[in-house]
């Protein structure tokens, strides 16, 4: 017995975790085995629970694991870090807030697990309206010698956001732009980046350089395979908020649309259109005037009537606008779709299907 071993068992390699839960389950039990191989035992398992979607199994592993003297030193901080996103995940967000902040203040603890300790705490906080605790916590980690480019860049995308959100606007511009102009920056998060500028311009009704940060956007996204667009929900809505008139709404509308079309990325577009009607949807009456929604559909079928790849958001859009303007309680109006038509948009608007 003294000899059993934490290895990979067969079936973790083999990506059957019920089958490592099991073995891992026969170490953990058995008598005589060293202790530090028993902490092992209970990471690897809380590991396999987690590919099972079994949070409170996994979050059980890990205390375990953290609790026994004998689990390697080099191993408790990741442990805790794990710990806390269950924790988030399952919704006990001051436990979470708990094991991050302990990793912040751990001896031993490494660069990565710091970092990483830092940007969900930070997250929370943002999430909670903690905006100026979330941006220090952003902050530190941007001056963290040695951090890892993914976790620095993404702190530095999260600042942007939470100044952008407390109308620090100069600030959260001049991170945004970073981003962009970092030879290091993940293609992903400076698509992000340039979004987030595109809607801090249009905020301010700067269009031209709004549309410019999109089309710069959108041009590096697509360098990626397989090619990245992030969301289009935010600029949907500035247009939606910014009171245009009727014609000025069709402009920007046209315009966003040419640039989605030029990169082949309207499906993202579509998308994002179909979401913004969902989240207008959702949140509640009143809803926006007839007149205002008549004039939102006219705008984007102006743009896109005359394109194949949009027939599918657009015929979403006009169906899901008179069920808007109904009040939201005709649910025949849903019928003149087909059946996985009406699955998308009572899915987009938070409806069961017995609705």
């Amino acid at each position: 017995s003294g000899g059993a071993s934490v290895e990979a068992p067969i079936w973790a390699v083999l990506g059957d975790s019920h089958g490592a839960i099991r073995d891992y389950t026969t170490i953990i039990e058995l008598p005589g085995v060293p202790l530090d191989q028993v902490g092992m035992a209970f990471l690897s398992r809380g590991n396999e629970f987690i590919q099972t979607d079994d949070s409170q199994s996994a979050i059980n592993d890990f205390t375990a694991a953290i609790e026994l003297p004998s689990t390697p030193s080099d191993n408790i901080a990741t442990a805790i870090v794990i710990r806390g996103m269950l924790f988030e995940k399952v919704g006990n967000i001051q436990s979470a807030l708990n094991d991050f902040t302990e990793v912040i203040g751990l001896v031993g603890a490494s660069v990565d697990e710091v970092a990483m300790a830092r940007v969900n705490r930070g997250m929370i906080l943002d999430h909670n309206c903690d905006n100026q605790d979330a941006i220090r916590d952003y902050t530190a980690i941007i001056e963290l010698p040695g951090a890892p480019v993914d976790i620095a860049t993404n702190a530095l995308f999260f600042r942007g956001v939470s100044l952008f959100q407390i109308g620090q606007k100069s600030e959260a511009q001049i991170d945004f732009e970073s981003l962009v102009n970092l030879e290091d920056t993940p293609i992903h998060t400076v698509v992000d980046a340039c979004l987030a500028l595109s809607e801090l311009h249009w905020r301010d009704a700067n269009w031209s350089d709004g549309l410019q940060a999109v089309d710069s956007g959108l041009e590096r996204g697509k360098k990626e395979q397989p090619p990245y667009f992030g969301t289009s929900d935010d600029l949907i809505d500035v247009i939606f908020q910014a009171g245009l008139s009727p014609e000025a709404r069709r402009l920007r509308v046209t315009e966003l649309v040419g640039v989605y079309q030029k990169h082949g990325a309207l499906p993202v577009l579509g998308d994002g259109l179909v979401k913004h009607l969902g989240a207008v949807f959702r949140a509640g009456a009143p809803f926006p005037s007839s007149d205002n929604l008549h004039s939102w559909l006219a705008a984007w079928s102006h743009a896109t009537s005359d394109i194949d790849e949009f027939r599918l958001p657009l015929r979403l859009l006009r169906i899901g606008v008179e069920f808007v303007i109904a009040g939201g309680k005709d649910t025949g109006i849903l019928l003149d779709l087909t059946s996985p038509e009406r699955k998308i948009l009572k899915q987009t608007f938070g409806l069961t299907e017995s609705e």
